[in-house]
């Protein structure tokens, strides 16, 4: 049983991934030693995120899905720019806390995102699903580079 969404990143021009529900557990716990999914959902919301955290989680994300080379400071070098624009550190802290929830969990805040979007005048009714999407293939990817 698959409990968690395979993580997708793009490092260096190179798409890595990790599908092992072991593994994938196994990081959560690296990443939470940085900062609990709590704290990440609270920097989410208030935009003030510390961004040695940041890099040190996508080290990680890295480190574990086969380059164990990667350094926090190398990652930081890459997220220098990312600084200065909060809603891409926001979307990257968004995909870190993603990746810790389990898939089951993921795939009902999509479906919830996606009735709301879905409420307005003439937009498809609440319970229509797209037949090309098939419920618990949703994958989360970030480009780091």
């Amino acid at each position: 049983m698959q409990v968690f969404n395979t993580i997708e990143i793009s490092w260096k021009d190179e798409n890595l991934k990790i599908s092992d529900n072991a593994e994938i557990f196994r990081l959560i716990g690296k990443i939470e030693e940085i900062a609990t999914i709590s704290e990440w959902q609270i920097y989410l919301e208030s935009g003030n995120v510390p961004m040695s955290k940041l890099c040190a989680a996508y080290a990680l994300v890295i480190q574990f899905a086969g380059k164990p080379e990667v350094t926090e400071l190398e990652v930081y070098g890459n997220f220098a720019s990312l600084s200065s624009d909060l809603e891409l550190m926001k979307k990257a802290i968004a995909t870190i806390v993603l990746w810790c929830l389990p898939k089951d969990v993921v795939d009902q805040a999509i479906e919830a995102a996606k009735d709301q979007e879905n409420d307005g005048e003439g937009k498809k009714p609440k319970n229509s699903q797209n037949p090309s999407t098939k419920k618990g293939s949703k994958k989360q990817k970030q480009k780091v580079s």
